[in-house]
């Protein structure tokens, strides 16, 4: 019950009663009447014939009915003060309304569906090392626990408090061979866990700028075109491959492989040490839904302090039964190419090795200088179609992902 006006009121009258809506409106409007009259007061100053009077009392004034709430008596004089008493048992019945039940969807939950991503360097030097994604069909997200285990040691955390834009691939994207530049060929498409999720395209240059990063498998992709199907599918389009050195990672697609987009509030980081590299880490979610999820496992491979596998790499043979093999070193640095300068190794110490592999053997070689002449007696035999020759940066933190190519043939 309300009363309105300055120095606003609200009382809440409970009674077991069972009325129907027009009773209970009557009842209402008898106790705002009531509450409206005892507004009303007055200070008397009364004669000795009223010094029997006792707070609570009713008395008449002026043909008026008061009721008495303070009384004092001084020098033979009753000070009352008083209200309005009295009030009408009954006002006219008004059309009423008993209301209605608003109740709340009854829904059933649907499971969490996590994913586990490890990341390399982002270079925003909050130090993560993993991506956890987690979303659900159902609506009205609210955050899940989450049960990590490393090597048996296990930590609850929590899920982001805003549901991940998250799903599967539908199909495999194949390797371009072109990364860090947009890619207008290739085509993935993705089913979002959630089909109430939109994912947006964007420009050249919003992707310049970092839009719509989002992870597919073990790559870090950008898309300029999201392509709407229905019931949240998605096609892929416009991509900028291999994203922040993930290149290794273009050859490695498949099928129903987790896809989504990294957004802050929608993610959640880890930022494990690199002494845990090489452990087993195990992720489960914990909601309400979820007591038969099928956990998540992958193997600390410390992604993070791997330098970024050489890229153009050659091999040609010399007229003296040598090997020629050359590349171009890659940085962990100056992404952006803001300068349009070579950026440096970013290491402080590093190294090459440069493996030949056939059916006949595996050599290996060492070399500080970006290119290398192998000499013919440290070469195993080659005749075969399928030798390859690969290199992997060493640097002081960790080696790079092998870029591998084909030996031509003699």
């Amino acid at each position: 019950m309300r009363r309105s006006g300055a120095g606003r009121l609200e009382v809440r009258v409970d009674a077991p009663l069972v009325t129907t809506s027009q009773e209970a409106r009557a009842a209402a409007q008898n106790i705002l009447s009531r509450a409206f009259r005892e507004r009303e007061k007055v200070r008397l100053r009364l004669g000795p014939g009223f010094m029997g009077l006792r707070p609570g009392d009713h008395f008449a004034w002026q043909g008026v009915q008061w009721a008495a709430i303070d009384v004092e008596t001084e020098r033979g004089v009753v000070i009352v003060i008083g209200s309005r008493a009295g009030f009408p048992s009954n006002v006219d019945t008004l059309p009423s309304d008993a209301g209605r039940i608003a109740p709340n969807p009854d829904i059933v939950l649907a499971p969490t569906q996590v994913a586990l991503f490890e990341i390399p360097d982002l270079g925003d030097g909050s130090g993560s090392t993993h991506v956890v994604a987690a979303a659900t069909e159902s609506p009205g997200w609210k955050p899940v626990p989450l049960s990590l285990d490393l090597d048996g040691s296990t930590t609850v955390l929590s899920s982001a408090a805003t549901q991940s834009v998250s799903g599967v691939a539908l199909g495999a994207l194949e390797d371009s061979g072109q990364f860090c530049v947009i890619d207008r060929q290739s085509s993935v498409e993705v089913q979002l866990i959630d089909p109430r999720h939109w994912l947006q395209s964007a420009t050249e240059s919003d992707l310049l700028g970092g839009a719509n990063i989002a992870l597919l498998g073990s790559e870090l992709i950008q898309f300029a075109q999201a392509l709407p199907q229905g019931e949240g599918r998605f096609v892929l389009k416009g991509l900028i491959r291999g994203y922040r050195g993930t290149d290794w990672a273009m050859a490695s697609h498949s099928i129903g492989e987790p896809f989504a987009m990294v957004e802050p509030g929608r993610v959640v980081t880890l930022a494990l040490p690199i002494e845990r590299v090489g452990s087993t880490m195990t992720l489960r979610p914990e909601g309400l839904a979820d007591e038969d999820a099928i956990p998540v496992e992958m193997i600390f491979a410390g992604e993070r302090w791997k330098p970024p596998r050489p890229a153009n790499l050659e091999a040609s043979w010399k007229a003296d039964g040598s090997l020629a093999v050359n590349w171009t070193p890659r940085s962990r640095q100056g992404w952006a190419w803001i300068d349009g300068l070579d950026a440096g190794i970013g290491e402080s110490s590093w190294s090459y090795e440069v493996i030949i592999s056939s059916e006949a053997g595996v050599a290996t070689v060492s070399t500080f200088e970006a290119s290398v002449v192998i000499d013919p007696a440290l070469l195993p035999p080659t005749s075969a179609s399928n030798s390859t020759v690969s290199v992997c940066f060493v640097g002081e933190q960790g080696r790079s992902h092998l870029t591998s190519i084909l030996i031509p043939q003699e």
